[in-house]
């Protein structure tokens, strides 16, 4: 068979067996972020999230029912990101260039989240 485009520029082409396997893993985690991230997006499109107040009345997102689905997604996010950490790149440049591509990603995904829970504290904070 012959190699893949990016294979080739980015010389994955030539890895050690060992390498090749975290490459795959790499890249099977990364289509499960693509999967997770449809799957909860969809679940997540209109969920109003709830809040509740500390001790000093500061807004906190909270462990409920209503945020579940939140919860969940930022859970399995942080799953696969330590998953990705234990991938070893045997030396690979290719690998480490994957790896940190698909961490970005998650990184990416995770920041959205806190920054949809943080404009919608905002907004149950002003009401």
């Amino acid at each position: 068979p012959r190699d893949a485009i990016e294979d080739v520029i980015l010389g994955s082409s030539g890895l050690s067996a060992e390498a090749r396997k975290s490459l795959e893993r790499v890249q099977e985690i990364g289509r499960q972020v693509d999967n997770v991230r449809r799957e909860y997006s969809q679940q997540l499109r209109d969920t109003q999230l709830s809040f509740v107040a500390d001790n000093n009345g500061n807004l906190r997102l909270a462990y409920n029912s209503d945020n579940s689905v939140f919860h969940a997604y930022h859970e399995t996010l942080e799953q696969l990101m330590l998953r990705l950490d234990a991938v070893p790149s045997h030396g690979s440049r290719v690998v480490r260039a994957r790896r940190k591509a698909v961490v970005k990603k998650v990184q990416a995904i995770l920041d959205s989240l806190d920054e949809l829970a943080a404009m919608q504290e905002q907004q149950a904070g002003s009401e």
